[in-house]
């Protein structure tokens, strides 16, 4: 019960930072802010009517949440792409436009894509991490 609502602090908090920062602060994260993503969603424990989850594949466990602002428009979007019940991509929003996501495709619970967007659609910047230590070590930008 304890660690659950530790956990639950930690997601109050990462939203509460979400709602605080603005997208240019988004489009400048570095992978050390991975140890604040949502990982797991369990409904039960992060009641508020502000997300929407959904369990697609019928295992028990959310793997698409969605959280919104008070004027319903999304501040962030994650998915488990895999399907191993952890989350792994990340879509951040500013004003309800898509500004950034970011992909753990190993899945060792580490960001290792990071995909920069203009007009909620174009790729301006693409980093990766190749190496498995945390930090892009491939930059590729778009004009």
């Amino acid at each position: 019960m304890k660690s659950t609502c530790i956990s639950g602090l930690w997601v109050l908090l990462s939203v509460a930072l979400l709602l605080a920062v603005p997208a240019s602060v988004y489009a400048q994260r570095s992978s050390d802010a991975a140890e604040h993503y949502i990982r797991s969603f369990d409904p039960a424990d992060y009641p508020s009517d502000r997300w929407t989850h959904h369990d697609r594949n019928g295992n028990g466990t959310a793997d698409y949440v969605v959280l919104h602002n008070r004027q319903g428009l999304r501040i962030q979007e994650v998915y488990d792409y895999s399907g191993d019940g952890q989350l792994d991509d990340f879509y951040f929003y500013n004003d309800g436009e898509l500004v950034m996501r970011e992909l753990d495709t190993v899945g060792d619970g580490q960001i290792d894509v990071w995909v920069q967007l203009v007009n909620g659609h174009l790729v301006s910047e693409i980093r990766r991490d190749t190496t498995g230590d945390g930090q892009p070590d491939y930059v590729r930008s778009y004009d």
